[in-house]
């Protein structure tokens, strides 16, 4: 009866530790499938780790193209500002050469049309002049024509009052030879 008793004890003990360990297997099953879904959602992450680990390293590889590119074009743009630089110093030093060539030229034509105000009224004094002696040989040519014409007058008279004295002398002439004729005669 005690071995019966020992045993029934036995058997409970052992359904007991049957029931814990079908309760802890439950558990155990329950924290597999947990485990075997983080682990599924796990490898779904890891996968999308991976598959944008590689989509950043082709952005990566696309961002390094383009930096350098970008350095290319930065050297590119600094040579060209450089060359800009050179070309701007060089326009600004032909622009202060022209700048100082102008105002020679500005000096040079101030000069030049000083010069030709006074060549003008030097001009001017001379056509005065001329028109000044061109009158003065009118009036010159004026007075010769009158005293010309008064000398001619003159001239004319005195030939012929001379014309008459010599007329008148002839005649005296001839009388006084025709007289000493006469006296010879007689």
């Amino acid at each position: 009866m005690a071995k019966l008793e020992s045993a029934e004890e036995q058997l409970e003990q052992r359904e007991k530790l049957l029931e814990e360990a079908t309760t802890r297997k439950s558990e155990l099953e329950g924290k597999l499938k947990t485990s075997d879904e983080n682990f599924c959602k796990t490898d779904s992450l890891l996968s999308q780790a991976l598959s944008s680990t590689a989509e950043l390293e082709q952005k990566l590889k696309f961002m390094e193209d383009l930096l350098g590119e970008s350095r290319a074009a930065a050297e590119t743009t600094s040579r060209k500002n450089l060359e800009l630089e050179d070309l701007i110093r060089a326009s600004n030093g032909a622009a202060e050469e022209a700048k100082s060539q102008l105002r020679e030229l500005e000096i040079q034509f101030i000069a030049a049309e000083k010069k030709s105000v006074e060549l003008e009224q030097q001009l001017n004094m001379v056509e005065q002049k001329r028109s000044d002696a061109e009158t003065e040989a009118r009036e010159f040519s004026q007075k010769i024509s009158e005293l010309s014409r008064g000398a001619k007058n003159q001239l004319s008279g005195r030939m012929e009052g001379y014309q008459e004295k010599i007329s008148h002398l002839e005649s005296s002439l001839n009388q006084s030879s025709s007289r000493n004729s006469e006296l010879e005669r007689s």
